[in-house]
């Protein structure tokens, strides 16, 4: 489900429902129709709604706005704790503690859970260590101020992404042509046997034929001398 799915004529409605609705974590599309918009950059509503696109709920607090109920700063807490997992692949439960206001271990330790079962990160806690460690994390909503980052990242990747094909096609032109020289070579090699098995069997029957005539040479000459007695 879409958060614009929540607008159904009333934004400051809309804009509730989707903040306490336990399955919506993305509320940029919601933020972006004209009537939300048209509430003006001042409204609560508005306000709140920022804030659970694009930061924490210690922003939250600073903002000075009314209080969230159980279900939203559960929410935002969760959401705040999703925005730690993607700065750092190590997070320690005194930043956690800080970041989302967690009273204690147990309620960290909660909320760490919550946020797996949700698929919203994958990790591991370590508890001796007091701290978790960060496998992947869904990302929140883009702010248009870090689309120009996001490009240069892609852009980025795009050119390593490039260089590791043509890193790979050049290992494989070369295995390929090693394999075709070791071809090459044990070609050349069979030929090489094949010729001189070819000569030693030639020279074998040279030397049987020479060896046979001195043979028949001697015989003649044998019973040549046996006529002259």
């Amino acid at each position: 489900m879409s958060a614009a799915q929540c607008f159904s004529g009333d934004p400051v409605a809309a804009i509730n429902a989707a903040t306490n609705d336990p399955g919506l974590f993305h509320f940029k599309e919601l933020l972006d129709l004209p009537e939300v918009q048209e509430l003006g950059a001042v409204n609560p509503a508005l306000r709140t709604l920022e804030i659970f696109c694009f930061k924490t709920i210690h922003d939250y607090t600073a903002a000075g706005l009314p209080a969230l109920n159980a279900t939203q700063t559960e929410k935002l807490r969760l959401l705040t704790f999703v925005s730690l997992c993607g700065q750092g692949k190590v997070v320690s439960y005194d930043s956690i503690t800080e970041e989302t206001g967690v009273g204690n271990v147990r309620e960290l330790e909660d909320l760490v859970i919550a946020t797996l079962d949700l698929g919203l990160v994958e990790g591991k806690l370590f508890h001796e260590e007091k701290e978790f460690h960060v496998k992947t994390t869904v990302g929140r909503d883009v702010h248009p101020s870090e689309y120009q980052g996001l490009l240069d990242k892609l852009v980025a990747w795009q050119a390593h992404s490039h260089g590791v094909v043509a890193s790979m096609d050049e290992h494989v032109q070369s295995g390929i042509k090693r394999h075709q020289d070791k071809k090459a070579a044990e070609a050349e090699r069979e030929a090489e046997l094949a010729k001189l098995k070819t000569e030693v069997i030639e020279d074998m029957k040279n030397q049987k034929d020479k060896g046979s005539m001195q043979f028949i040479r001697s015989r003649q000459r044998g019973r040549q001398g046996h006529f002259r007695r």
